[in-house]
């Protein structure tokens, strides 16, 4: 069939966790980076980079679908952009909260 369109919500969908999957992974990777400091930055975006090939690969290969397709890339932003403005801002939010509370802290007991 020249435009197949059995199965491609479920493909959306499922790219769509990928999507999110690879930005919890971004988030993940800049704790990396902050705790190495300067040295950590370059390696840490190599080691996004073979990371989200991978995970896109492996959501592709879970899908089964050969080539890639729009919507399989539209997923994958989807599913970026909605953890991006949802679960990673509350995280920050977290973070933020948490190191202010350990800097305070540790003002205390110095």
């Amino acid at each position: 069939m020249l435009f197949e369109t059995l199965g491609q919500a479920r493909v959306f969908l499922l790219m769509a966790a990928v999507g999110a999957a690879i930005s919890l992974l971004y988030d993940v990777l800049c704790l990396v980076k902050g705790a190495f400091g300067r040295r950590g930055g370059w390696i840490s975006e190599a080691m996004f980079a073979c990371a989200a090939a991978v995970l896109l690969f492996l959501g592709m290969a879970r899908v089964q679908v050969p080539t890639l397709r729009p919507y399989v890339l539209l997923g994958t932003a989807v599913g970026w952009f909605l953890y991006a403005v949802s679960v990673s801002r509350a995280l920050h939010w977290i973070g933020e909260k948490l190191g202010g509370f350990w800097k305070k802290r540790a003002k205390g007991k110095g």
